[in-house]
């Protein structure tokens, strides 16, 4: 097993100058069969002189969200309102529209009842195709939140009588006060299928509503990394509609590079180094590691893993961190021009990729 030893400070050039931030001297070891850390597959690149090592550390799954400022519901809920049930409500589909490679539907509510009652927490939902047959499903504490949502806050909803008939909107401030909506993000390919309704089961024991879904499921960027079946579906919380939050999500600017080397050999290590500096004026917090993905040709995942960030814990404002990296290229890869992407799964970020030109030696 080779082993390489390097000062891994990690260094923060700010706007007082360098200094350290954290880290100590360490001694990293490459895993069995691949290079030693800082040796490149092909052409030598210069170690930096100041890094936080990569470590093989899978990823968690998590999306970390802006934070925003959430008002509390529009309308309070009196007390000794009861939760509302499937049957006194209906519901439509909306376009909940299109960012950054996602896709969203929203579901609008209405109480058609002569009686309020209130929605609360995450309603578990099914994707049903035209004969029932359930296409995909998000139940219990898996497969919440959305890009779409404007707050993972759970609020008690009330649900007004005598509300304005339901109409589809992509702006949620169209619907009236005393209505409600959940936004839906599903996206079924290899092969694409057809919806015809929507299941949700709502919280607290308030019975299964079926909702009109006659929508194409959409394309997801996902996609193009497989050729096989591909299925998923996320939810967000019922909100409140009739009123927009605001302020809009207050996103850090993050200006990244990539230093590799300019050529890599199909079915070899490339040993490769990210740096983060941070653009805006307030501190990127680290505390909670984010996941990376590696991409070739732009947007073909090839690997994905959680930052090794402990070593830093948060970089402030004007301060800048290299993280060194290795991806494993696939032998199956084709020998020419590429691209290798590094993209951040954190949505604090403004922009959390970059990339840089590669070619791709035959192995």
């Amino acid at each position: 097993m080779a082993a390489a030893t390097a000062t891994v400070l990690v260094i923060g050039r700010g706007p007082h100058g360098t200094g350290v931030a954290a880290g100590s001297p360490t001694t990293s070891t490459s895993p069995p069969g691949s290079p030693a850390p800082g040796t490149p597959s092909r052409v030598s690149l210069p170690t930096p002189t100041a890094f936080v090592p990569w470590r093989p550390l899978t990823a968690r799954g998590v999306y970390p969200q802006a934070p925003v400022v959430t008002p509390g519901p529009p309308l309070a809920v009196p007390a000794g309102t009861p939760a509302c049930w499937a049957s006194q409500l209906e519901g439509i589909e909306a376009a909940g529209g299109a960012a950054t490679g996602n896709v969203g539907e929203r579901i609008l509510l209405r109480n058609l009842s002569g009686a309020a009652c209130y929605l609360e927490g995450y309603p578990d939902v099914s994707i049903l195709g035209s004969s029932g047959q359930v296409l995909a499903s998000a139940a219990g504490s898996a497969d919440r939140g959305t890009f779409f949502d404007l707050s993972l806050q759970v609020v008690p909803i009330l649900m007004e009588p005598g509300t304005p008939e339901l109409t589809s909107s992509e702006e949620v401030g169209v619907s009236g006060l005393g209505q409600a909506f959940v936004n839906v993000t599903w996206y079924a390919c290899h092969p694409a299928v057809q919806a015809a309704q929507a299941a949700l089961h709502l919280p607290n024991g308030g019975g299964r509503l079926l909702v009109p879904f006659a929508i194409e499921s959409p394309y997801s960027p996902a996609c193009d990394a497989t050729t096989t079946a591909y299925v998923a579906l996320s939810r967000g919380p019922i909100d409140a509609a009739g009123y927009l939050s605001e302020p809009a999500p207050v996103y850090l600017e993050m200006a990244i590079s990539i230093d590799a080397p300019t050529t890599a050999t199909a079915g070899s290590s490339l040993t490769y180094y990210v740096t983060m500096r941070n653009a805006s004026s307030t501190t990127y917090d680290l505390s909670e590691c984010p996941d990376y993905v590696e991409m070739l040709f732009a947007k073909q995942p090839v690997a994905s893993y959680q930052l090794n960030c402990a070593p830093v814990g948060a970089i402030a404002p004007g301060q800048e961190v290299t993280f060194q990296m290795q991806l494993a290229i696939p032998g199956t890869v084709a020998a020419g021009p590429n691209t290798l992407s590094w993209a951040l799964v954190d949505g604090r970020l403004s922009m959390p990729t970059a990339s840089t030109p590669i070619e791709i030696a035959p192995g």
